[in-house]
């Protein structure tokens, strides 16, 4: 798989963020590609950048990780750097400056009300409220917008993992079939490549 310009890795391990879809986006609220938003967005500047490539335009998108995931630095870095091709890609493709990496490509998700509401559920024998998971199609967590301190719209993209026959390394690609390649799709939920919702700070543009 061709490297590109994919910056410095980062020793430093910031603190993981408390930051997940469920807190910011508004469910009901699909954005579509070319739709004109209004809003200051939602916050996302004390997320803990761990690495960052771009220059911020709509050409050159900047990428970013919003914090060491655990087990990322023994991932190899063709798979490092096909994350963040393949977010580059897609904040390309919908026209913003700026995608941030929430979550790396993972195959569990977490289930919402008909509300929108994240559900949980308290263990019977400490009474600890956790949300539970389900299994999901293989896909990143990202938030996207105009820089980093700023996130507009929220969402998953779906991938598959290949095999580089040359090197033997692992990497992701945004799928490119999704009426066939995606097999687990929740309620409320469609068969696509990607999708996402606008955050709570921000609204389309009348």
């Amino acid at each position: 798989m061709p490297r590109g310009n994919q910056g410095t890795w980062s020793s430093q391990r910031p603190a993981m963020a408390s930051l997940g879809p469920a807190d910011m986006l508004v469910r009901g609220t699909e954005y579509t590609p070319g739709m004109q938003l209004a809003g200051p967005g939602s916050d996302t500047k004390n997320s803990g950048i761990w690495h960052k490539v771009g220059s911020g335009t709509t050409d050159d998108p900047t990428v970013a990780w919003l914090f060491d995931i655990k087990g990322m630095f023994d991932i190899s870095a063709d798979m490092r750097e096909s994350h963040v091709d393949v977010a580059r890609k897609v904040a390309k493709a919908n026209g913003f400056k700026c995608i941030l990496i929430r979550k790396e490509a993972h195959k569990r998700q977490r289930t919402y009300s008909t509300l929108g509401t994240r559900n949980f559920v308290t263990k019977d024998n400490d009474y600890q409220s956790y949300s539970p998971t389900v299994h999901a199609d293989n896909h990143m967590t990202v938030f996207m917008g105009p820089d980093t301190s700023t996130a507009m719209v929220g969402g998953h993209i779906y991938v598959v993992q290949k095999k580089d026959l040359e090197t033997g390394c692992y990497f992701i690609k945004q799928m490119d079939d999704p009426e066939n390649q995606r097999t687990i799709v929740s309620p409320g939920y469609r068969k696509v490549a990607e999708e996402f919702w606008l955050t709570s700070g921000a609204w389309e543009a009348s």
